[in-house]
């Protein structure tokens, strides 16, 4: 068996840093008897994924571009020139068409052409899983008009929708006018190992915080545009010293802003401490150690507003109150389970008011019902929910090449038939985008607010 024949499941990503809803449903889909592989960008600098997830293989891509690529034919073709806006879909197309499979998993907008290209060359069944609704990030309103456009042309080509949270899916719906995907939320596997006790957890020992100490934990990316300066100077202005903040990710440029800021504050070691990125794999018995959990972020666009971040159910699933912004799924989440309290989040006396009003409430309480909740935020609980999407794509794949056909041929001489009147629409967003003579869009791959 050739290395291309082994993968029933293929999903495409352009993340370094593979977002572990990817992993996590791959590993489970080979383990019902569907082997999959992941196709990603280059490694950040260590291979945590591959660690984590040895039994999941990871295809890593090294170069922006394939120059033997040879160009998607007849009504495709339309398709590959939206593809072309974001800056790794020709190595991501010559990639994936290495890879043959019966089905396709476009993590994001990106990923989405090459996907869609694969899939009516090869006869896959190609299921697009939004991870945030793309086109309303921080980029300008010309751009995010342009992009729009993309997946309004692109979304109808998939033989089935998947999404992260109900807003989105909303979103996607009221947007597109396509039926309301369903929601599949980022939950944790707590197949890793089991979760200790708080007490036992290695995070306090690490810190060497005192008993009577209340550690407030952020984890996830050390990047911009989180509101972590603000949070990191608020400590130092907070009345109570005993509250300590744990910052655990990755050792960045960011990272090493925020330690010299604290240092410069003067609480560094004291009321603000930083530990290292913990692997998917060891992750939740250092979340468990906390107090509580905070997620920073400002509403800076729609993916904020509508945001449901990874650390969200990471702190649900071990138990943890939580502090978090407003927003319709946090609050969904936090305030209206009563496992912790939502507030508005943007400057230094937001932070303060909100730590000390927090710490002020009924911690055991929300840690109580947040106990009583965490079975239903894992992954082992939340995962099995892609099956009947996999059913359902593959029935829609089928009765697209029959109705392309008119009996059950192969997909490949279906190709031109199922793909011309969606193509249309490619077409003419391309005609009149302005940035439809443009070999590449002016977008780079990215770490999404629902992932990190």
């Amino acid at each position: 068996m050739f290395l291309h024949d082994r993968f029933r499941i293929v999903c495409l990503c352009t993340d370094d840093r593979v977002d572990r809803r990817i992993l996590d449903g791959a590993r489970m889909f080979t383990e019902a008897g569907d082997p999959t592989m992941v196709i990603a960008m280059a490694p950040p600098g260590d291979l945590r994924d591959e660690e984590s997830y040895p039994d999941v293989p990871i295809f890593r891509m090294l170069a922006p571009h394939s120059p033997q690529l040879e160009p998607p034919q007849g009504a495709l073709e339309a398709i590959d020139q939206l593809g072309r806006r974001f800056g790794f879909h020709r190595r991501m197309l010559s990639v994936a068409r290495a890879f043959p499979a019966d089905v396709i998993i476009a993590n994001d907008l990106p990923q989405l052409a090459a996907g869609i290209v694969v899939a009516r060359e090869t006869g896959a069944a190609l299921i697009y899983d939004a991870h945030e609704f793309f086109p309303l990030q921080q980029f300008a309103p010309e751009v995010s008009a342009d992009l729009e456009a993309v997946e309004r042309a692109l979304i109808g080509h998939a033989d089935a929708v998947v999404t992260v949270n109900d807003s989105i899916a909303d979103l996607i719906a009221m947007k597109y006018r396509c039926p309301r995907p369903p929601v599949i939320l980022n939950c944790p596997s707590h197949r890793h190992g089991a979760i200790p006790a708080r007490a036992d957890s290695p995070l306090r020992g690490f810190l060497g915080v005192r008993p009577d100490q209340r550690v407030l934990l952020y984890q996830g990316g050390l990047s911009p545009f989180r509101n972590l300066d603000v949070l990191v100077e608020s400590m130092a202005r907070l009345p109570d010293d005993g509250i300590v903040l744990a910052m655990m990710g990755k050792d960045n440029a960011m990272g090493q802003q925020l330690r010299d800021r604290a240092q410069a504050l003067g609480i560094l070691g004291t009321r603000v401490m930083f530990v290292p990125e913990q692997p998917a794999n060891a992750l939740l018995p250092w979340t468990v150690g906390a107090d509580a959990g905070i997620i920073p972020y400002p509403h800076i666009d729609i993916n904020t507003w509508f945001m449901s971040p990874n650390k969200l159910f990471e702190f649900m699933s071990v138990g943890l109150p939580i502090l978090a912004p407003h927003g319709p799924e946090v609050r969904r989440f936090v305030g209206d389970q009563g496992i912790g309290m939502n507030f508005h989040l943007a400057t230094h006396d937001d932070f303060v008011r909100a730590i000390t009003t927090f710490f002020a409430g009924p911690l055991d309480a929300w840690r109580t019902r947040a106990a009583e909740v965490a079975h239903q935020y894992t992954w082992e609980t939340e995962g099995l929910k892609w099956f009947p999407i996999l059913a359902a794509a593959r029935a829609a794949r089928d009765a697209r090449l029959a109705s392309a056909t008119g009996d059950h041929t192969t997909a490949t001489s279906t190709t031109a038939t199922s793909t011309t009147a969606a193509s249309a629409n490619a077409t003419s967003v391309n005609a009149t985008s302005a940035n439809a003579n443009s070999a590449t869009h002016p977008l780079a791959p990215h770490q999404n607010a629902e992932a990190a």
